[in-house]
């Protein structure tokens, strides 16, 4: 055997060689992919609807849980004079979205969130094990945008609200998919804490942003 034909016989190992490896990566990567999909299963979570005394609708059917997130961010309000008094008047929502469904929570620990977000808040953690996927805006102080990358985009129009059993807390909500919606049909807002108007509103004049974290069950 000649020398040009041992370094082709060479090169031709080492290109078949580089193909099993690849093809064997290809794999373990699909395999692992399938473990996750299977390990992240949000079959187990049951959405809380209310308290028992007030209850949110019931999800459309043919509907299933797609993603879980956690928002915390801000409810904005402007205090102004209406008939000699100061009235607030609402001016939306700026609030970060966290994915929760890949963090390895039990549903417990998942509506231990809310509150633990409140108090402390969430972007001065480090090494975390949720991810942000995305923010929350209002479209003329009352469309919600949920901008969420390559998970979709839901513009919200509102179905239901409910009070919080908590009255220092937000209301629950149920959001329908208005037209330019992509990814998702249904969003429910639960486990509410803060966003509520501080008394402090009614006695000047000023923008008041109030904190506020809440549970969000995304559904396609």
């Amino acid at each position: 055997m000649s020398f040009v034909q041992f370094l082709l016989k060479l090169f031709s190992f080492i290109f078949l060689f580089g193909s099993i490896l690849s093809t064997v990566e290809s794999r373990t990567v699909l395999e692992s992919t399938i473990h996750l999909k299977r390990e992240y299963s949000l079959d187990h979570y049951s959405l809380p609807l209310g308290d028992g005394v007030q209850t949110l609708p019931a999800l459309s059917s043919g509907l299933a849980l797609q993603l879980l997130g956690l928002e915390a961010g801000y409810y904005n309000y402007e205090c102004i004079s209406v008939n000699g008094g100061i009235s607030p008047i609402f001016l939306g929502v700026n609030a970060t979205i966290y994915n929760v469904s890949i963090a390895h929570l039990t549903e417990s620990q998942f509506h231990e969130l809310p509150g633990y977000l409140y108090e402390f808040p969430y972007g001065d953690l480090y090494n975390n094990t949720l991810t942000e996927i995305g923010y929350l805006e209002y479209i003329n102080n009352y469309i919600p945008r949920f901008e969420l990358g390559p998970e979709g985009c839901f513009i919200g129009e509102l179905n239901a609200t409910i009070e919080a059993p908590d009255s220092k807390n937000i209301d629950w909500a149920k959001w329908t998919a208005r037209r330019g919606s992509v990814g998702f049909k249904e969003i429910y807002v639960v486990e509410t804490v803060g966003g509520v108007i501080p008394a402090s509103c009614y006695d000047e004049l000023k923008n008041v942003s109030v904190s506020f974290t809440a549970e969000l069950w995304f559904y396609n």
